[in-house]
């Protein structure tokens, strides 16, 4: 796991002290953790946010920030999802709850179905349910057969989060596994990514996020990007505003791309 005496990330929650408490009449301590403040979950947040690309862009930098360090270390988190983001009064975002976190090459088959809440869930861990037909079948049309589990379900994760911040509201929520891979399957488009046809993205600030969560919702893990892509991914469109925003305003114009 990370290791507790490294310098802390910026965009981890700190850990000041753990340990275990006693408690009169049980056999075992319960465990605690002294963390840091932080005022808000990611969607409380966003609720008085979510019409301000700048500060959602700011934010993706944030997640996919933190992600790669951890991605780095060999750990996936398994639960990325608003709660799980914190965000202080400095408005900077924070990776919380590693209660699901575990090293890459411990991700067994049979452990899939209890990584990552169901809405979050990523398309490669959707295997385990009851009818076998509907999981053939399903397994057939997403052509998921032995694709490796690694921290690309962090990276669906954060897309489907980013679209609640911008919406408001759980872009999948199949009420079990069968229906969120049907429902995936519905929204797929031929490139093999997870359409967005959702209000706010029609609007031409939200473009560049648009770009980046298309690439967070690509079906087959092999192809979608890691968290260090999506990281360079973000710092080209920040540099890309820049540059417009420094032409443009020579000519008395205003850019036309998302400027952080």
């Amino acid at each position: 796991m990370l290791n507790s005496e490294e310098k802390p990330h910026p965009h981890l929650v700190k850990v000041f002290c753990k340990g275990m408490l006693t408690a009169r009449g049980r056999k075992r301590g319960i465990p605690y953790f002294d963390m840091e403040a932080l005022h808000l979950d990611s969607s409380a947040f966003f609720r008085w946010h979510k019409s301000a690309p700048g500060q959602i862009f700011e934010s993706m930098e944030h997640l996919f920030s933190g992600l790669a360090y951890i991605h780095s270390r060999g750990i996936v988190h398994a639960d990325i999802k608003p709660c799980n983001l914190l965000i202080g009064s400095d408005n900077i975002l924070k990776i919380c709850d590693f209660g699901l976190a575990l090293d890459f090459t411990k991700i067994s088959d049979d452990m899939c179905h209890k990584l990552v809440t169901l809405p979050y869930r990523a398309p490669e861990l959707l295997k385990h349910y009851d009818d076998k037909l509907h999981r053939h079948e399903y397994q057939k049309q997403l052509k998921l057969y032995h694709k490796q589990i690694n921290g690309k379900i962090d990276v669906w994760a954060a897309g489907c989060t980013i679209l609640e911040w911008v919406t408001g509201e759980i872009f999948l929520n199949g009420m079990f596994e069968v229906r969120q891979g049907m429902e995936i399957i519905q929204l797929r488009d031929q490139r093999g990514r997870v359409k967005i046809k959702v209000e706010p993205f029609q609007r031409k600030k939200f473009k560049d996020i648009k770009k980046v969560l298309s690439q967070c919702l690509t079906i087959d893990p092999g192809k979608r990007p890691t968290a260090e892509n999506i990281l360079s991914t973000l710092e080209m469109i920040k540099k890309e505003g820049r540059e417009q925003r420094i032409a443009h305003g020579l000519q008395g114009q205003k850019p036309n791309v998302l400027v952080v």
